[in-house]
C-alpha cells in the first residue's frame, strides 16, 4: 500500500506546473489511495513557505470546477481561496486543480469555543452570499425544478412506490410553492456544511469546496445544509434553530431531492441505496404537515419514520466520530509542536552557565528543604479550599456587608483626619420611578454623612419625577434640586449640578444606579491615605431590574493606554471640584461619551500619584432596557461621540495615530499609532543552536509575512554542530539583510544577545527566540509604532502556543523591585 501511495504521489507531482517552485511533501487529506483517480482525492502540497502551501483536488469530472472557483474568487475575493492552476491530461486520465491552502479550523469547532464569534462570522459570510442575487422569473425556477425532477426519477434504486409518492405528493407541493414566489437567483456553494467553512488564526472566515457550485433559485439550501450537517451543539443553538425555522418546509423537501441526486453521483454503489433511503425519508417528512390523507402515504409513514430515525442516528454517530478523530489529530500535532519547543527550551536552560553553577544548591534543596515542604503540603486538604463557581456565590461569601462589619466601618469614621464634603452630581431625565427611589436611597444610607446630593431634572415628561424630587429635598437639607423647563441633555444638566455643588470633591451618580453603603467612606479613606490624590475610581458591577448583581468589572490600576481604547474607568468616579471647574466640566456635543471625554481631558493633566484606583466594587450600574449597561447598541450615537472624543484627544495630545473601532458591541477602540515618516532600522536578534527546523520557520515567516521592510536579521549562532545547520547558515547569509554571527562558549542568553547588540546597526532592537513564528503582517510596524513613542522604552508582544493558549502577553517592569 505504501509503495502504491508513493507512486501516486510521484505521478501527481510530475504534473505540477514548473512555475510552482520550492515544492515539498505531498500530504493526502482524505482516505483512499486508488491510483486510477476514479475517486476524488485531496492533498496538501507543502512548500518552503508554509503560507504558500497549495491545496490539490485530484479526480474525475472536475474540469468545470476551476472555472467556478475563478468566478467565486472574483465575486468574494476575501472569502474564497485563490485558484492557482488546473492540469488536465485525458490520455493519462489525471485532472488536478491547485488552489491556495487555508490553514484553519472548521467553524463547528469555533462554535464550541465561542458561539458568539462563530455566529457572527457565519452571518458575515451569509450576508456576502445573499448579496449575489439577480432578478429571475417563476418560469426559470420551474424549469430548474423540472430538470431536478428528471434527474431524481432516473436514480437507480427507486421503487414504483417511491415514484408514486414523489409524483403525487412531493413534486406538486414544491411546484405550488414555486408558483407563488417572486424569485431571485444567486450563486450558492451547494455544499455549505460546517466542515467547509474555515476560520484561520486571524479569525478570518473562508468558504471552501466548490464541487457543486451553481447559480440557483434555492439558496435557502445553504441554511438547510448547514443545519443538517452541524453537530449536536450547533443544532441545539437558538441561532441555528431560528434560521432553520424561517425556511419553508417545501424548500426543505427540495433540498433533500437535490441531496439524493448528489449522493447518487458521488457515493459508491454499496452505500448509494442507504443514502437514497435517508434522502427520500427526509424529503417525505419535511412535508408531513402538507401531506394528504391518502391510504398509500399513511400506510408507509410508520416504516419511513422508523427508517429515518435509524439512518439519521447512524449518520449523526458517524459525524460525531469524524469530529472526534479530526480534533484528536489536530491536538496531537499541536502537542508535538509544543513538545519540540519545550525540549529546545530545556536544552538551552540545561546548557546554560547559571544552571551548572546552581547544581549544588539544587542538590542541597532536594536533601534538606523538599522533605519539609512536602510534609506541609501533605497536611493541606484541598476540600477545605472553597470553590467559587459563580459571581453570586462570590458576592455572598466575600462582598456582602453584614451588621458586624457595618459596626467596624462606622468606627473608621472617628479615625479620619480629613472629612471633606462630597458633592454627588445626579442629572435626571424620566427614569423609572422605582429606580430613582433606589438611587437616592443609596445616598441617604451612606455610612459617611458629610455629603450633598445635587440633582438637576432635565425637563422630565413624567410629572411624578418632580414630585418625588421635591419630596426628598423637603425631608433632607443635604439634597438640592433644580427643575428645568427646557431639555438641555446630559452634559448641560450635569454642569448645572456642578454649578450648585459646594463640596471639595464631586462624585457622579446616574439617576437609576446605586452606591454601596460604604462607597463614600472608602472614597474619603483614599483621600486621607493619599494626600496628593485628585482623581479616584473604583470597580463596579451591574444590577438588573430586580436588583440582582452580575457582570463584575475588576479594573486595572491606572492605565492611560487602556483609557484611550475604552472608558474602562466608568463608575464610580470621584474628582476634585476645582479640577472639574478648571476644565469647564462636561462638554456639550460629546453626549454619549461625555464621561470619557472628561476623564481623558482631566487625567492627561495629572501625575500618576494624583490618580487612585480602589479595587473594590462601590457602584452598581443599572442594566435596564434603556441603559447602555444593557447594550451599547441601545444608544447608536455613542459610537459617533466616542470617535469624536478620541479624534479630539489625539489632536490635542499631538499623537501620530488614528482611532479604529474594533468591537462595536462593547465599544472597544484601537489607537493605531503611525511610525515615523522615515522608518527606523530594526535589528532582529535571534540566538540559536542547531534546531534548524525551528529557525527556518522563524526566518521564513519574518521574510514572507512582515510588511515593515527596514530591518536586518542577526542570527546569533551559539556553536551549532550539525551539518544541516552550517548549510542553512551559508544559504541565508546570501540574503542581503541577514547576517550570521558566531558566538562561542557555553550557552548564556544574556551574553549572546549583548554580543549581538554590539554588531547591530539598528536604532531599535528586537529580541526574538528561534521558536517564534510570525503570524501577522503588521507585527513589526505595530511594535515600532509604540517603541518610538517618547513615553515608551520597551514593547512586548502577545505570543501564542500552537494551540492558541497565551504564552506571553507583553512586558511589565518593576515587579519584584
Amino acid at each position: 500500500m505504501e509503495q502504491k501511495q508513493c507512486l501516486l504521489d510521484q505521478k501527481i507531482l510530475s504534473f505540477i506546473p514548473k512555475e510552482i517552485k520550492h515544492l515539498g511533501e505531498l500530504i493526502q487529506l482524505n482516505s483512499g489511495s486508488e491510483e486510477d483517480f476514479n475517486r476524488k482525492k485531496f492533498f496538501r502540497l507543502k512548500t518552503e513557505i508554509s503560507a504558500k502551501d497549495i491545496h490539490l483536488t485530484v479526480g474525475p469530472k472536475i474540469c468545470d470546477n476551476f472555472e467556478k472557483q475563478q468566478i467565486f474568487y472574483k465575486l468574494l475575493p476575501k472569502f474564497i481561496p485563490k485558484p492557482i492552476f488546473m492540469v488536465e491530461d485525458k490520455e493519462v486520465g489525471i485532472y488536478i486543480i491547485g488552489q491556495e491552502f487555508i490553514e484553519g479550523h472548521a467553524i463547528e469547532y469555533l462554535f464550541i469555543e465561542s458561539a458568539e464569534k462563530a455566529q457572527n462570522l457565519f452571518l458575515l459570510l451569509k450576508e456576502k452570499l445573499d448579496k449575489l442575487v439577480v432578478k429571475s422569473s417563476t418560469k426559470k425556477w420551474l424549469d430548474e425544478f423540472n430538470l431536478l425532477k428528471t434527474r431524481v426519477l432516473k436514480i437507480n434504486g427507486l421503487s414504483d412506490v417511491d415514484k408514486i409518492i414523489l409524483n403525487n405528493e412531493i413534486f406538486p407541493h414544491i411546484e405550488n410553492y414555486i408558483s407563488d414566489q417572486n424569485p431571485f437567483q444567486r450563486w450558492t456553494n451547494g455544499d455549505l456544511a460546517p466542515r467547509n467553512i474555515l476560520v484561520d488564526q486571524d479569525d478570518k472566515v473562508w468558504l471552501i469546496d466548490f464541487e457543486f457550485a451553481s447559480q440557483t433559485h434555492f439558496f435557502d439550501e445553504d441554511m438547510v445544509r448547514f443545519f443538517q450537517y452541524s453537530n449536536k451543539i450547533l443544532k441545539s443553538s437558538n441561532f441555528l434553530q431560528e434560521l432553520q425555522s424561517k425556511v419553508d418546509c417545501c424548500l426543505k423537501s427540495y433540498f433533500w431531492l437535490k441531496q439524493a441526486t448528489l449522493d447518487n453521483e458521488t457515493k459508491t454503489n454499496s452505500t448509494k441505496i442507504d443514502f437514497l433511503k435517508v434522502n427520500l425519508s427526509n424529503c417525505f417528512l419535511a412535508l408531513e404537515a402538507k401531506r394528504s390523507s391518502s391510504i398509500l402515504l399513511n400506510g408507509t409513514l410508520s416504516s419511513v419514520n422508523s427508517l429515518h430515525d435509524q439512518i439519521g442516528s447512524f449518520h449523526n454517530e458517524i459525524h460525531e466520530k469524524n469530529l472526534e478523530i479530526h480534533q484528536s489529530k489536530e491536538e496531537l500535532s499541536l502537542y508535538l509542536r509544543e513538545i519540540e519547543i519545550f525540549r529546545d527550551k530545556i536544552q538551552r536552560m540545561q546548557n546554560s552557565f547559571s544552571w551548572r553553577l546552581t547544581s549544588t544548591l539544587r542538590l542541597l534543596r532536594r536533601i534538606f528543604l523538599d522533605p519539609l515542604t512536602k510534609s506541609k503540603t501533605d497536611k493541606l486538604n484541598l476540600k477545605d479550599i472553597p470553590r467559587i463557581r459563580t459571581y453570586s456565590e462570590w458576592v455572598r461569601r466575600y462582598d456582602t456587608i453584614r451588621e458586624s462589619e457595618k459596626k467596624i466601618l462606622r468606627e473608621k469614621l472617628f479615625k479620619l483626619k480629613k472629612n471633606p464634603k462630597l458633592s454627588i452630581l445626579m442629572p435626571v431625565c424620566d427614569p423609572e420611578e422605582s429606580f430613582l427611589h433606589s438611587a437616592i436611597q443609596s445616598v441617604i444610607k451612606q455610612i459617611y454623612a458629610n455629603w450633598e446630593l445635587c440633582i438637576v431634572d432635565d425637563a422630565s415628561v413624567n410629572p411624578n419625577i418632580k414630585r418625588i424630587l421635591k419630596s426628598y429635598a423637603e425631608k433632607d437639607s443635604r439634597i438640592k434640586v433644580i427643575l428645568k423647563d427646557e431639555r438641555g441633555h446630559i452634559s448641560k444638566t450635569s454642569n448645572a449640578a456642578l454649578d450648585i455643588a459646594k463640596g471639595t470633591f464631586a462624585i457622579f451618580l446616574d439617576h437609576d444606579d446605586e452606591l454601596r453603603e460604604h462607597s463614600l467612606l472608602r472614597i474619603v479613606e483614599d483621600i486621607n491615605n493619599f494626600p496628593k490624590v485628585r482623581f479616584i475610581y473604583s470597580d463596579e458591577d451591574k444590577i438588573d431590574e430586580k436588583g440582582h448583581r452580575f457582570d463584575h468589572h475588576f479594573k486595572t490600576d491606572w492605565n492611560p493606554d487602556l483609557l484611550l481604547s475604552q472608558n474602562y474607568i466608568c463608575h464610580l468616579v470621584c474628582c476634585e471640584i476645582e479640577l472639574l471647574r478648571k476644565n469647564n466640566g462636561f462638554r456639550e456635543g460629546f453626549e454619549g461619551a461625555q464621561d470619557w471625554d472628561l476623564f481623558l481631558r482631566i487625567t492627561e493633566q495629572l501625575e500618576n500619584d494624583e490618580i487612585s484606583h480602589i479595587p473594590e466594587i462601590l457602584y452598581h450600574w443599572r442594566a435596564s432596557s434603556r441603559s447602555t449597561a444593557s447594550s451599547l447598541s441601545k444608544k447608536s450615537y455613542v459610537h459617533d461621540a466616542a470617535f469624536k472624543t478620541l479624534k479630539d484627544t489625539i489632536e490635542r495630545r499631538k499623537l501620530r495615530a488614528n482611532p479604529k473601532l474594533v468591537d462595536k458591541k462593547n465599544g472597544y477602540w484601537r489607537i493605531a499609532y503611525r511610525t515615523p515618516h522615515e522608518e527606523p532600522l530594526v535589528s532582529i536578534l535571534i540566538p540559536t543552536k542547531d534546531r534548524i527546523g525551528l529557525l527556518k520557520t522563524c526566518i521564513n515567516s519574518i521574510l514572507e509575512i512582515t510588511r515593515y521592510k527596514n530591518f536586518e536579521i542577526l542570527i546569533l549562532d551559539n556553536d551549532s554542530i550539525e551539518e544541516e545547520s552550517h548549510k542553512y547558515f551559508e544559504k541565508v547569509s546570501e540574503i542581503k539583510n541577514i547576517n550570521v554571527i558566531g558566538v562561542r562558549g557555553a550557552f548564556n542568553y544574556s551574553y549572546i544577545n549583548n554580543y549581538g547588540v554590539k554588531q547591530a546597526n539598528g536604532n531599535i532592537l528586537a529580541f526574538i527566540n528561534n521558536d517564534i513564528e510570525i503570524t501577522h503582517p503588521e507585527w513589526l510596524h505595530e511594535m515600532v509604532s509604540h517603541t518610538t513613542r517618547k513615553e515608551i522604552g520597551c514593547v512586548g508582544a502577545k505570543l501564542l502556543y500552537p494551540n492558541r493558549n497565551i504564552q506571553h502577553a507583553g512586558v511589565i517592569i518593576g515587579i519584584g523591585g
